[in-house]
């Protein structure tokens, strides 16, 4: 694999996801730390997600919010996509909560409001996360929520829908995460699967 994406040179491997490897980089133009997620492209076409990796590209570019990790840059390569994001440098709240053993109730509510703050947004936007998970809340500078990782995320709105909200019924998340609803057959509202997830995260940090 290259060590560099254009001006932003490749360090240690932060993570991995679904869709790709995340990836520590220096933006030497800037002398600013990123973040930067690559997509093998073989691998989406094999399995047929380059609707997904459209779609979470389209939203990251949409949304602007202080607990929202901010999409940089996409620098789209021959063999790859290349998503050029903010970088958090704290790592995920998983570990953190795992660190503390549990958190006393003033930080649990400290993060559940961020995390609530970043969900309306995305909401009233008319996007659903889909994969809200203490995996994919990232903490950055001062220990400020961010969340990341919209490779599911779908927009909830249709105006060919009755009502317009649109009624899922593919499995999405994480199987400890997600409503009762998602597993079952009669599909599922995004919005509420998405308060749902917050309510496991909150009861995760807090027990």
């Amino acid at each position: 694999m290259a060590k560099r994406v254009g001006n932003i040179e490749l360090g240690v491997v932060l993570g991995v996801g679904g869709f790709g490897k995340v990836y520590m980089g220096h933006d030497t133009t800037n002398n600013k730390d990123v973040a930067v997620k690559i997509i093998n492209k073989d691998f989406v076409k094999q399995l047929n997600l380059d609707e997904y990796i459209q779609r979470e590209i389209e939203i990251m570019q949409r949304i602007r919010h202080k607990h929202v990790i901010k999409l940089i840059q996409v620098v789209d390569l021959p063999k790859s996509y290349c998503l050029i994001m903010e970088l958090a440098r704290n790592g995920e709240l998983f570990d953190r909560i795992l660190q503390s053993k549990r958190f006393d109730e003033a930080l649990g509510r400290n993060v559940f409001q961020q995390l609530l703050s970043a969900v309306v947004y995305c909401h009233k936007k008319g996007v659903v996360h889909r994969d809200l998970k203490a995996e994919n809340l990232l903490l950055g500078e001062n220990n400020e929520l961010k969340v990341c990782d919209f490779g599911l995320s779908r927009y909830t709105f249709q105006k060919s829908v009755p009502d317009g909200e649109i009624v899922f019924t593919s499995l999405a998340g994480s199987t400890d995460y997600q409503a009762p609803e998602v597993i079952g057959t009669e599909g599922y509202h995004g919005f509420t699967c998405d308060v749902w997830s917050c309510g496991v995260i909150l009861y995760f940090m807090l027990t």
